[in-house]
Formats: structure tokens, sequence, C-alpha cells
């Protein structure tokens, strides 16, 4: 595959993709406010890439606090309602 653009920057390929540049491979949850506004369209609806994790991440385990723990799972609703609520 070849291309005219190339980048590193996921939000700058993700404004390319928005803006009509070319084709993306982005995550689903990435592009979730997009796919529903149709500003983007999903071209390989039944291609999946293999599912990676999403890490909240503390310097260290006495930071991990009850706050720390709502936060987390505060995240893990919000991200989810976005990937079911994505066309």
């Amino acid at each position: 595959m070849s291309s005219n653009r190339k980048c590193n920057d996921g939000d700058i390929v993700k404004r390319w993709a928005v803006a009509g540049k070319g084709i993306a491979l982005k995550s689903r949850l990435d592009l979730s406010h997009d796919l529903n506004a149709g500003r983007v369209i999903e071209l390989m609806p039944d291609y999946y890439v293999k599912p990676t994790s999403l890490w909240l991440m503390c310097p260290s385990r006495k930071q991990v606090t009850p706050a720390i723990l709502l936060l987390r799972d505060l995240l893990r609703e919000k991200c989810q309602a976005l990937l079911t609520t994505t066309k």
C-alpha cells in the first residue's frame, strides 16, 4: 500500500479522515462522535482488529485510592457507552 501522507500523530490522522483526505485505521472509541455525526463512514463493518486494553496508570499502588477506582469505573462506563452508541 502506498500513500501521499504519513504521520505518527493519531489526532492528525483523524482530522485527515474527517476532512475526507483518505482512509484511516482508527479506534472506534476515537471516532465514535464522528461516526455518529456522519462525518466519517465505516468502510469495512465486518472487519475487526484485535481489541486492545485502555490502561489507567498510577506511579505507585499507594495512589490507587477509592477516588481513582471511581474514576476508573466512570471511564469504563463512558467508553462502553460510546462504543455501544456508535452506529
